[in-house]
């Protein structure tokens, strides 16, 4: 998982920003209120940054520095699972459920990704896990709720108010169902208020001076903004919103499940057994509590579906072995079978839609569109369906045993082909590293450019090894050394050459020049 952590370069804008946040608190000492290059003040709080920061600060500023916190945290959060899985099941349970999340694909891509969700991630997995192991006894009532509050309130300190509102609604509606709508009558109300307490106070230490510090540009930047403009589709200053249709979030929470093609039939059925246990009830409150949530707000991304997928790869691993744990019954064979198919012709038209792009474009719609800008990653994404269909067929009237060494080879195949053919493709176009290469070494020594606005990204001022000026976005300053989009050249005052291209944004293709001014 951490294999060529540097492969390809960090992404211009969200990967950017953390790139150039961890500058600002590395190179200038600001840890409490760091700013992008663009003088924004940072979005979320500080716990990735702060440890993404400290990174940087011991081995130097590299790509694998910055993604190594999430390979990290995703490493935790699979330990964590395991431990959570053997709460309800044995070992196979874990064993197969730390392979549905190993193998999954959105968790596979934040593992290798520097921003804050898998940090996210880990700390309501972990909240989580120890709530649910004080329901079952394995942990007691006041150390489950202090490991669950100290957990929700990193996680808020990670990602915002989120961090405890997302593990709150799973919380309350594991009460709801688990009580049947009466929960006042049996939940012990000093340990949650104790948890509470700690999810809601421990927070304060980073709000309360930051607020001091940077008064209402903080309160607008950093609280009203990122956690309520955003997510009611009113998105202002610097904040982006992603407006999706109805049916986007289930669609791409089934094609995270495409390695496990073969035991979502086994777990359909595991929903409905009357001897399901307590794990049932309980992952389907995080899972479905959590889904409803994420659906409730109009911005919407398939990464932020991330701290569901820990409850998903239990059920999996729960519902594989209490099937597999009976004698003489392997997994729902005709289910297999017929998912098996249905994944192998979908995955045959993905990889179709993926190598010959205008194939999308002839069928119209939006949603081809969007293929059309991935197709690199539609003919892996299609790839792998097909692979995982064709070992549901085969391994369909399988024994158990069997079953569990195609799943688990189909997950080592899902792997493989993130890291080695998805990432491998975008290591293959960048184009930032390559352009101050270039622009570096057809500048004099102790030249710096300018960069004229608007360039929204951040990837060039991260890997350049100065800090680079920006200036007023409009009129063009006349400078020896500007960076500039084509389409602006037009505005250059007087007489300029061009030096080198610089193309960048992976999936809408924008172009940038280094220009020289000719001196009359």
């Amino acid at each position: 998982m951490a294999w060529k952590l540097d492969g390809r370069e960090l992404s211009d804008v969200d990967e950017g920003r953390t790139g150039v946040i961890v500058r600002d608190m590395v190179d200038r000492g600001e840890w409490l209120l760091p700013r992008t290059t663009d003088g924004h003040l940072c979005e979320k709080p500080l716990v990735h940054y702060w440890l993404s920061a400290l990174t940087v600060k011991l081995i130097g500023r590299h790509d694998w520095a910055l993604r190594s916190i999430s390979v990290v945290m995703a490493l935790a959060t699979l330990a964590v699972v395991w431990m959570l899985a053997r709460l309800y099941g044995t070992p196979r349970a874990s064993m197969i459920a730390v392979l549905a999340l190993a193998s999954n694909q959105v968790f596979l891509a934040l593992t290798r990704t520097a921003m804050v969700d898998m940090t996210l991630t880990f700390f309501v997995t972990a909240g989580l896990a120890s709530y649910f192991a004080a329901r079952h006894g394995h942990l007691r009532p006041w150390t489950g709720a202090v490991l669950a509050g100290v957990a929700f309130a990193l996680a808020a300190l990670t990602k915002g108010p989120l961090g405890i509102i997302l593990p709150g609604v799973v919380i309350g509606g594991d009460w709801l169902i688990s009580t049947r709508g009466r929960f006042w009558a049996s939940v012990e109300w000093t340990p949650v208020a104790a948890a509470a307490a700690i999810a809601l106070l421990l927070p304060l230490a980073w709000y309360l001076p930051a607020y001091l510090k940077g008064g209402r540009e903080f309160l607008e930047t950093s609280v009203l903004s990122e956690n309520f403009r955003m997510p009611i589709g009113d998105p202002q200053g610097i904040g982006v919103g992603h407006k999706k249709p109805l049916m986007y979030y289930p669609v791409r929470q089934l094609m995270m499940l495409l390695p496990m093609a073969i035991l979502v039939p086994e777990l359909l059925a595991w929903l409905f057994r009357r001897d399901a246990g307590p794990a049932r009830a309980q992952m389907l409150a995080w899972a479905g509590f959590g889904l409803a949530l994420f659906l409730a707000a109009s911005n919407q991304r398939s990464y932020y579906l991330l701290p569901l997928q820990p409850a998903f790869a239990v059920m999996l691993g729960v519902a594989f072995d209490r099937r597999a744990g009976e004698p003489g019954l392997g997994p729902t064979r005709w289910g297999a079978l017929a998912v098996g198919i249905a994944w192998s012709l979908a995955g045959l038209a993905l990889f179709v839609i993926g190598l010959h792009p205008a194939v999308a474009s002839s069928l119209g719609g939006s949603a081809m569109k969007e293929a059309m800008s991935r197709s690199p990653e539609i003919a892996v994404l299609g790839m792998l369906a097909l692979v995982a269909g064709i070992i549901a067929v085969i391994a369909a009237r399988r024994s158990a045993r069997e079953v569990a060494v195609a799943v688990t080879a189909c997950a080592f195949v899902a792997i493989g082909l993130r890291v080695l053919v998805v990432e491998t493709a975008d290591g293959d176009v960048d184009r930032t590293r390559t352009f101050v290469a270039e622009a570096r070494a057809k500048m004099p020594v102790g030249e710096h450019p300018v960069l004229v606005p608007p360039i929204p990204g951040y990837g060039l001022e991260w890997y350049w090894p100065e800090p680079l000026v920006r200036c007023a976005e409009r009129p063009v300053p006349r400078q020896k050394w500007l960076i500039i989009k084509v389409d602006r050249l037009k505005e250059l005052p007087g007489a300029y050459a061009k030096v080198a291209d610089w193309y960048f944004h992976h999936d809408t293709i924008e172009s940038a020049a280094l220009m020289r001014r000719i001196e009359p």
